[in-house]
C-alpha cells in the first residue's frame, strides 16, 4: 500500500498547478516537525486540549494529501485526547514513523 493515496494526490494535481501544489507540499513538510514537537510539549505539560488540537491539525493536514496511515494515527490520538486522556505514549512512535514516511513520499512527488 502506498503512503499517499493516489486518488487524493491526483485530485490535488488536477485542482492546482505545479507551483501551488509544490508550495502546499512545502508547508506540510515544514509543519510536520513543528506539530510533532507541539504534541510532545502538550503531552509533557499534561495539556489535553492543546494535544487534541495538534493531533487534529496533523490529521487534517494528512487527510489533505491522502496520507492515510498518518491521518488514522492522528485521528486516534485526537479521539483519545477528546476523552480527556493523554495515555498515548505507545502511539507517538508510530505517528513519528508515519510522519516521516509521508514527508519522504511527498518530497519525492514534489513537482
Amino acid at each position: 500500500m502506498s503512503v499517499i493515496d493516489a486518488v487524493v494526490l491526483g485530485r490535488l494535481q488536477q485542482e492546482h498547478d505545479a507551483e501551488v501544489l509544490g508550495a502546499v507540499i512545502d508547508l506540510f513538510v515544514e509543519d510536520v516537525p513543528v506539530l510533532l514537537t507541539a504534541l510532545d510539549a502538550a503531552l509533557a505539560a499534561g495539556d489535553v486540549e492543546a494535544f487534541r488540537r495538534h493531533a487534529h491539525t496533523m490529521k487534517s493536514n494528512a487527510d489533505t494529501f491522502g496520507a492515510t496511515t498518518l491521518a488514522a494515527l492522528a485521528r486516534e490520538l485526537e479521539e483519545i485526547a477528546r476523552t480527556g486522556s493523554l495515555r498515548v505514549d505507545d502511539r507517538l512512535a508510530p505517528l513519528g514513523a508515519a510522519s516521516r514516511e509521508a514527508v519522504e513520499a511527498l518530497q519525492r512527488l514534489h513537482p
